[in-house]
């Protein structure tokens, strides 16, 4: 079985394999851990463009900083793209990731996330709120 970066990150033997931690890897802790990853931002933004770094715990969740006189239209394809990234980065137990996007009112732009766990469909909401420029994440 995979398991998280959290989880990982939190295993005080990593080489023993008698701590079992798929044991400890239920479907709450999952949904917990996609909702953290979602909700987290990377510690500093230039990180993206450094390799190794751009793969490590520093630049863990979505950044959503942008440069200024960017359309909604490239933001909506900008964060899309980081949000694929991360998940493909970080959470190697969600399979056949698929995110969606679309324009939910003139400040928020929604992303539907779908993928697969465990042979078990999952789907989250993203929203983007663009008066606050902030994430809220529905599962």
């Amino acid at each position: 079985m995979l398991n998280s970066l959290l989880l990982r990150l939190a295993d005080n033997f990593p080489d023993s394999v008698e701590d079992n931690l798929s044991e400890k890897n239920n479907a709450h802790d999952f949904i917990d851990e996609i909702v953290m990853l979602l909700s987290s931002r990377p510690r500093l933004g230039y990180i993206e463009s450094i390799p190794g770094l751009n793969t490590s715990v520093l630049n863990y969740g979505i950044d959503e900083h942008f440069s200024e006189n960017i359309s909604r239209t490239d933001r909506a394809r900008i964060l899309q793209e980081r949000i694929v990234v991360a998940l493909q980065r970080f959470e190697s137990r969600l399979q056949d990731v698929d995110v969606t996007s679309h324009f939910e009112s003139l400040s928020r732009i929604t992303f539907i996330i779908k993928g697969v766990s465990q042979n078990q469909p999952l789907e989250f909401t993203l929203v983007w709120d663009d008066a606050m420029s902030h994430f809220f994440c529905h599962y």
